[in-house]
């Protein structure tokens, strides 16, 4: 990866053999909708970080003034022991901080997980802001030729390796499903902050566009750029020329 003059670092692909335009604009969709993906991880790891960061100073405000209640405090402990020996662990929850035998509120499901992120999937603006959206730096479609792509660091390294995977995979990662693959990306971009649930809907959400990438990878038409003879799929194959469809775009119009 280089680094273009905005200090974003740059990812160059090359690709060979025939392109239709459709071919172009289908696979150029489904990088931005993964980039996208990745990116939105980041963010809502941020969303989570500065939660957890808010509950524990907000805890340590409360046990500082809890302390300072002094004898009032010791007059509690007194009495809420006495209330224990009756009412048995139901007492807990009487406590603040204690919730041991209390039931605890159920987490949210996967469905709530879902409409919590359907906004962000429909409008990228709300979690990216025009100049860190994947950007086009250059287009030489010809036999071979390439085109180089820019967006923020960790999203656009982690696409990079997400590439990286799909051309290698058939020789490394045999074991590894294209879900799973997805979902470790997501998550190392979210340097693990986030939720199965969310790291899930996410994968679920972006695993088609990953389907559109791999296709033109295993055809031998698209890889990253200087390791083309590295890669066990860069001798182009017979092309099946069928119409490819962009995948129908969540944003709204």
């Amino acid at each position: 990866m280089g680094e273009n003059t905005n200090d974003l670092p740059v990812i160059d692909f090359s690709t060979s053999a025939d392109w239709w335009a459709s071919d172009l604009a289908s696979v150029l969709s489904s990088l931005d909708e993964l980039y996208n993906a990745l990116a939105l991880a980041k963010h809502l790891a941020k969303i989570e970080e500065e939660k957890l960061e808010r509950s524990l100073n907000q805890a340590e405000e409360n046990w500082f003034r809890f302390r300072k209640m002094g004898p009032d405090l010791d007059m509690f402990f007194h009495e809420w022991a006495r209330f224990l020996r009756h009412a048995g662990p139901d007492a807990l929850r009487f406590l603040p901080g204690f919730t041991w035998g209390v039931p605890m509120s159920p987490g949210p499901t996967l469905a709530d997980t879902e409409r919590e992120l359907a906004s962000y999937f429909r409008e990228p603006n709300a979690f990216l802001s025009q100049a860190n959206r994947l950007t086009i730096v250059s287009i030489e479609m010809s036999s071979p030729g390439g085109f180089s792509l820019k967006g923020l660091g960790e999203p656009i390294k982690q696409l990079r390796e997400l590439i990286k995977d799909l051309c290698y995979r058939n020789r490394q990662e045999q074991q590894k499903g294209e879900l799973e693959l997805l979902k470790e990306k997501l998550a190392i971009a979210s340097q693990y902050k986030l939720s199965p649930q969310q790291v899930f809907v996410l994968a679920t959400n972006a695993i088609e566009y990953q389907e559109h990438v791999k296709d033109v990878i295993e055809e031998g038409r698209l890889a990253l750029a200087g390791e083309e003879s590295n890669s066990p799929n860069s001798s182009p194959r017979t092309i099946r020329r069928r119409t490819r469809k962009i995948p129908p775009s969540n944003k709204s119009s």
